[in-house]
């Protein structure tokens, strides 16, 4: 099974349409969305081609099964348009490892899961990370729209216990076993 994992899109359509593009090169059996995908929020600029309804339209469109993620910038009218329930958190179960689904702005490397997991993959910072806490693996996928410190535009791949954060072109940013 392939997730691959979008976060931090904040209503651009430039950054929905290059997630298309990847979801379709990377052969993504399940897509997840971790938050944030409609609303820039009052601390960001706009992001490049900013246009909530083209972003929704597009993930409405999408025809691989699919999770989406409530981030802090998402709101209750967000799950209206989209047709679909956006969830606070999730968990998957997938080659005997136990992935814990959230935003982070609640669970990230610095304020960790009372749970047990195999790891945590999250968004909210814009920045790119892998931290290891009390044996939990967190991943930050950072921003497929406005990533911050110097971090590339990226996105994260599940695959085979591995995943794999990799910048919009593909190129590997950084991967960890888990």
């Amino acid at each position: 099974m392939k997730y691959v994992f979008f976060t931090d899109i904040h209503g651009s359509y430039t950054a929905i349409k290059k997630a298309i593009e990847i979801i379709d090169r990377e052969h993504a059996d399940h897509v997840v969305f971790l938050g944030d995908l409609y609303y820039h929020g009052p601390r960001n600029p706009l992001p490049e081609e900013y246009d909530t309804m083209k972003v929704c339209e597009a993930v409405k469109a999408l025809n691989k099964p699919s999770t989406i993620i409530k981030g802090n910038c998402d709101a209750e009218i967000d799950e209206m348009i989209t047709g679909r329930e956006f969830l606070i958190s999730d968990v998957i179960e997938v080659d005997g490892k136990t992935i814990f689904l959230t935003h982070g702005h609640h669970v990230n490397a610095d304020n960790p899961s009372p749970c047990t997991f195999s790891a945590v993959i999250h968004g909210h910072t814009h920045v790119n990370s892998i931290r290891k806490v009390d044996g939990v693996v967190y991943i930050n996928v950072a921003s497929l729209s406005m990533p911050k410190m110097n971090a590339p535009k990226s996105y994260a791949v599940y695959e085979a216990s591995v995943v794999t954060v990799k910048d919009v072109e593909g190129n590997v940013v950084m991967s960890t076993q888990i």
